[in-house]
């Protein structure tokens, strides 16, 4: 019985010390990446430096055009939006770079889906798992998952849902990789279908968490932050509804949010759209340009560096 004790003993230790080996040289490879989705979470929390940061998911990374923002403000801007990648994955961020330094403005694009809405299966926080020099990364972590603390006792499960695709991207090219991409931001070039219907209709759920982190959001950043929500085709009738909670947070901060999704500028013209989701760059740039305006308005009430 003591042998086989000592045996499951040692074969504990062997396995935790290859996990804390090989996770320490996954940490590195990853950390070194300079392609795809890697690539691009390693830029931004890195090596930007712009005044202006964007935030948010795919409609922030397609539909903000730093250049328009640059052009208009005389301020440099980055856009730091990522598909698929809602407020859990932007708030770490946010706090991960500003632990390097203060951005003078932050963006973000508010979506409902993946912002506000409560639906578990955009919980995606495989991104915030290996921002390894996020201070709060544990604390975030545990509020969103409460194993989370046990899981990441292991230093190869960051990495371990993400380790192929990462291999790939050094073969082949991502949406990350595009060559037309300019200071984060992604163009698209399709035009809808002029027959395409948006049958998007969510049921107003709002997620308690989330809404807790938009709220310290605002409460940390509230002298330097815009929310915006982009353009959709067609007519939402429930988009104040949609936004209200947000509103409400905001409005004792004098945080702006401009709800822009029943803009008859983009309202049902295909010409503008890549997809049903997302503008195309004719679009994007159309819509930028309102979003550099208010901007440029914003910025000669708060003067000066932060």
């Amino acid at each position: 019985m003591k042998k086989f004790l000592t045996i499951i003993v040692a074969g504990f230790l062997i396995v935790t010390l290859l996990d804390q080996l090989i996770g320490r040289g996954l940490e590195k490879f990853f950390s070194s990446a300079t392609v795809g989705e890697q690539g691009h979470l390693n830029h931004v929390l890195k090596d930007v430096d712009a005044p202006i940061l964007v935030f948010g998911t795919s409609k922030a990374l397609h539909h903000y055009v730093p250049q328009v923002i640059v052009d208009s403000t005389g301020m440099e801007c980055y856009n730091c939006g990522f598909e698929a990648q809602g407020i859990m994955t932007n708030y770490a961020l946010i706090r991960c770079i500003t632990q390097r330094y203060q951005p003078q403005l932050i963006i973000y694009d508010l979506d409902y889906h993946y912002d506000i809405e409560y639906a578990p299966y955009t919980n995606n926080v495989v991104n915030v798992r290996r921002m390894s020099k996020l201070t709060i990364r544990d604390s975030l972590l545990n509020a969103i998952d409460p194993w989370a603390h046990l899981r990441m006792k292991s230093r190869i499960y960051p990495y371990n849902s993400a380790l192929i695709e990462l291999v790939l991207n050094r073969f082949q090219n991502s949406t990350y990789d595009n060559p037309e991409a300019d200071r984060g931001y992604i163009p698209q070039h399709n035009v809808l279908d002029q027959d395409a219907i948006d049958n998007w209709n969510p049921p107003i759920a709002t997620d308690t968490l989330r809404l807790n982190l938009i709220a310290n959001l605002i409460e940390r950043y509230h002298d330097r932050l815009i929310f915006f929500s982009s353009p959709t085709y067609q007519h939402q009738p429930r988009l104040d509804q949609m936004y209200a909670t947000v509103k409400k947070l905001a409005e004792p901060y004098d945080v702006p949010i401009y709800v822009l999704g029943n803009d008859s500028i983009f309202m049902d013209k295909p010409e503008l759209w890549d997809d049903i989701r997302h503008l195309n760059d004719d679009g994007a740039r159309i819509y930028t340009a309102k979003v550099a305006h208010l901007v440029k308005l914003w910025l000669k009430t708060h003067p000066g560096d932060k």
